[in-house]
């Protein structure tokens, strides 16, 4: 009763509850009110995540030693911690074979071997992505992907990159992996 338009609801239950509009800063973001709840919800999720990584980094530390001795770490699908991914993008104008494209170079830092590269990529791949998985005889710790983009756009190139250790792979019998994730911009060409 002080002048202002109101929206009244009545429950079935007899409660009755009153809604003004919302004020002129508010409005556009009547939608983000719950923004604080999924903020809240993704860093859970990430709290979840690296416990899991937590909790298996630990159980990996305790089949590494066997009766309180060090158990050979290559013997078990470790990588050395210092492994890092490389990436590089070069242009090659081609032959009268092979039309002009970007070579993606991938390489480790050190001996571990590139079992297999996913690349995610809008636009540039049949299906949105592209796989490249080589013979067991020609593994090597590094890789080279030629990619032809269709339209000389910027485009974010997400690479997954399956990396071992050698010793394990010459058996034939390459189980365990670590899965290197990262972004790459194919940039525009002029």
């Amino acid at each position: 009763m002080d002048g202002k338009l109101e929206l009244i609801c009545c429950s079935v239950e007899g409660e009755v509850r009153g809604y003004l509009p919302a004020s002129a800063e508010m409005k556009g973001n009547l939608m983000d009110i719950n923004v604080e709840q999924d903020a809240l919800r993704d860093l859970a999720q990430r709290k979840q995540n690296l416990q899991l990584e937590l909790k298996n980094y630990e159980e990996n530390a305790k089949v590494g030693k066997v009766g309180g001795q060090e158990v050979d770490q290559s013997q078990m699908g470790v990588i050395p911690a210092n492994t890092q991914l490389q990436t590089s993008l070069l242009v090659n104008p081609g032959s009268e074979q092979v039309q002009p494209h970007v070579e993606l170079s991938i390489s480790t830092t050190n001996d571990t071997i590139i079992r297999t590269v996913m690349i995610f990529a809008e636009g540039v791949f049949e299906g949105e992505s592209h796989v490249v998985h080589p013979s067991q005889q020609s593994l090597k710790s590094s890789l080279q992907v030629p990619v032809f983009p269709p339209k000389d756009i910027p485009v974010d190139l997400h690479i997954k990159a399956f990396v071992g250790q050698k010793s394990r792979c010459v058996d034939k019998k390459c189980t365990h992996f670590h899965v290197f994730e990262l972004t790459r911009q194919l940039p525009r060409y002029e």
